[in-house]
């Protein structure tokens, strides 16, 4: 097999991996289920393809991402993935109408305008790599890493504004490159790059460098320009990324003709922003962010600007290193990027042709990188909100994950085995990491200090993952999961294995600076791990509380009983945990234990109205199930409990004893018919 075939079946394999990995999980019946800030988005999607407006209303059920202007309520998120996946529900609409279910809309729009660009920026990322002069092993490695080992999985998987946003911030990056290199190499920047790197081979020709065919040098700003306007009408934050990647670009060759045909490519992107701010506020300047609904909504964005103020210390170690947002926790192969940015920053001129092969040198790639990484993790230290809700690590870092993979290709280029294996073992446990994270949710209350650990580990082990194709087909969640994970390791190993050997031009020593920073990140990793088993939220009520609400709102409220029956035992009266409580061991048939918790409550709240009434009917409740077996008056009994279930709030319960109390009338009076 020649070498195209080969590299042919090798990115083939990529995008059959990705894309079994993107698509094999389900939205939930409803897309609240995974948030608002899905669901926003859906709707307006919806509503733009259906009614023609930009209103949500219509289908919005309540949540914490809308805007509410003159009494109608919007998207309070970027528009750009509402916008570009409303030919694709218009399609489906079309074609299918009414047929299928709302999930299943949701599960296509975001197939389309999220996942399978996520898969595109996947073997773009891998092309870059390979070009700056990576060993193929090394750029697998990394690829794997980023695609399934980072928080761009489970994003990968829903329908939000972040890795979208990825995708088309690194499509801008790879664009401006490819321009540069043209550039470069025709001497509009001073000599030609192979003169500047060393290489005099053709030092004796007198042939002057060739102005690039606009043809050539034209498609590449435009496109850039397109992808950096998208990127900010999909997650406005990432302007700040934008302007450090024309700051390194364009402006390096000061050429105010290229900033004009890169400004020209903004402009579809420009007019996503300004036309929806324009169709909901009645002003273009007026963002979403200044209208939202909720009111502690309105008190995050009403600090500072839209709820940026300055850089914050404990927030910025905590989006670093912490069980609950840490990027290194989630993702530990990022360590390595530290010690390959000192690499690139001290990376010789005469280094060979490292990062030449992209039109980018070594020196400059750590200044892009690096100002990307660090300036958006000191912009997001300075939200209010940093945290972003309920979920697990630090989804608002999402965008720039490309730029923190890049820099440890250049600490590979030692050749040391120590750092490619540290690298293998570091990988495969953030593959695992985010494989538990994306099948258990991705929500987890906010509150829950160790998300993975604490909630989405212990719930996927219980088999409760979230919906996919297994499951839909019939299968129990249990063996869905060992099939996904048997099939993800099959096609990992088939992407590594169908990859070329051999080494690169990046081969040096390393230096003394390296090796330090090498082990400490050795110890960060050590640490991390230490964390994720030993690391715990407080022993409090609101702690076991918040667990037990997680699991039944997640569908699994034989594990939320504990752990209510835990908050009630350290915080007895509770209103709300009891109600909970009450509420799910009366729709389960429980009546007598239900009512011995509500009874512990009275002992301590004994004043309380409300626990005396529940008390008076769970009471009522237990005394006709102790009855209700007698024949003569069975009948009245279930409809009896029946409109008490109903009046304590268990609707389900209620309607199987009317269901029964109707089968039983049923049979009856076929017995009557039949004397």
């Amino acid at each position: 097999m020649n070498s195209r075939n080969t590299d042919t079946l090798h990115l083939t394999a990529l995008v059959l991996l990705l894309v079994f990995a993107y698509a094999y999980f389900l939205p939930p019946s409803s897309p609240e289920k995974f948030g608002t800030n899905n669901s926003v988005r859906f709707y307006l999607t919806k509503s733009l393809t259906l009614d023609g407006s930009f209103t949500i209303e219509k289908y919005y059920r309540g949540g914490i991402d809308a805007a509410l202007y003159n009494g109608h309520y919007y998207s309070g998120k970027a528009p750009a993935a509402s916008f570009l996946a409303v030919p694709v529900f218009w399609l489906v609409w079309h074609v299918a109408d009414d047929a299928i279910p709302e999930w299943l809309y949701l599960y296509l729009v975001q197939l389309v305008v999220i996942s399978l660009p996520s898969v595109l920026l996947a073997l773009l990322l891998h092309g870059f790599l390979v070009r700056i002069g990576a060993p193929c092993r090394v750029a697998d490695l990394l690829v794997v890493g980023y695609s399934l080992g980072t928080m761009a999985f489970p994003y990968s998987t829903q329908f939000m504004g972040h890795q979208i946003a990825a995708v088309f911030l690194f499509g801008c990056f790879t664009s401006l490159l490819r321009w540069r290199e043209y550039e470069t190499a025709s001497g509009r920047n001073g000599e030609p790059e192979s003169r500047r790197a060393g290489d005099h081979r053709n030092s004796e020709s007198p042939t002057r460098p060739t102005a690039p065919s606009p043809t050539r040098t034209f498609p590449p700003l435009l496109l850039a320009g397109l992808f950096a306007g998208l990127a900010v009408a999909a997650d406005y934050q990432v302007a700040l990324v934008v302007c450090i990647l024309v700051l390194f670009t364009i402006f390096s060759f000061r050429r105010l003709g290229a900033v004009f045909l890169f400004a020209l490519g903004c402009i579809p992107g420009v007019i996503f922003i300004l036309l929806y701010n324009y169709a909901s506020f009645g002003d273009p300047l007026s963002f979403p962010y200044a209208h939202e609904a909720m009111p502690i909504a309105r008190e995050v964005q009403s600090k500072g600007l839209f709820g940026v103020k300055l850089p914050q210390l404990v927030p910025l170690l905590m989006l670093l290193f912490s069980p609950w947002r840490g990027l290194f926790f989630v993702s530990p192969f990022l360590l390595l990027s530290i010690p390959g940015l000192y690499c690139l920053a001290t990376q010789p001129q005469e280094s060979g042709d490292f990062c030449r092969g992209a039109g980018v040198s070594g020196k400059r790639l750590f200044w892009i990188c690096g100002l990307a990484v660090a300036g958006y993790l000191l912009f997001n230290s300075s939200y209010t909100a940093w945290s972003g809700g309920s979920g697990y690590g630090p989804r608002f870092l999402v965008p720039i994950l490309p730029f923190a993979v890049i820099p440890i290709l250049a600490v590979m280029g030692s050749g040391s085995k120590r750092y490619y294996w540290l690298l293998v073992l570091l990988v495969l446990y953030s593959v695992a990491f985010q494989c538990v994270g994306t099948a258990g949710g991705p929500l987890a209350h906010e509150y829950i200090r160790n998300p993975v650990r604490e909630f989405l580990l212990p719930y996927v082990l219980r088999g409760n993952v979230r919906p996919n194709w297994c499951t839909l087909a019939g299968f129990r969640a249990g063996p869905s999961m060992v099939l996904f994970a048997a099939l993800l390791a099959s096609g990992i190993t088939l992407f590594i294995a169908t990859g070329r050997r051999g080494s690169s031009g990046m081969a040096r020593r390393a230096g003394m600076g390296e090796k330090l920073l090498w082990w400490l990140c050795l110890l960060g990793a050590l640490a991390m791990g230490l964390l994720f088993i030993f690391h715990r939220t407080e022993e409090t009520a609101y702690r076991y509380a918040v667990i037990g609400h997680s699991y039944d709102w997640s569908g699994d409220p034989e594990a939320a009983i504990p752990c209510f029956e835990k908050s009630l035992q350290m915080d007895p009266g509770n209103p709300l945990v009891l109600n909970d409580l009450t509420l799910i061991l009366a729709e389960r048939g429980s009546y007598e234990r239900a009512l011995a918790v509500n009874l512990r409550a009275l002992a301590v709240r004994q004043g309380d109205p409300e626990i005396r009434a529940r008390a008076d009917l769970l009471s009522r409740i237990v005394d006709i199930s102790n009855a209700i077996d007698a024949p003569p008056r069975r009948k009245e009994l279930l409809r009896e409990r029946a409109a008490l279930l109903e009046k304590l709030g268990c609707p389900a319960a209620a309607q199987r004893d009317r269901e029964e109390a109707e089968r039983g009338e049923a049979n009856t009076g076929a017995m009557t018919n039949s004397k």
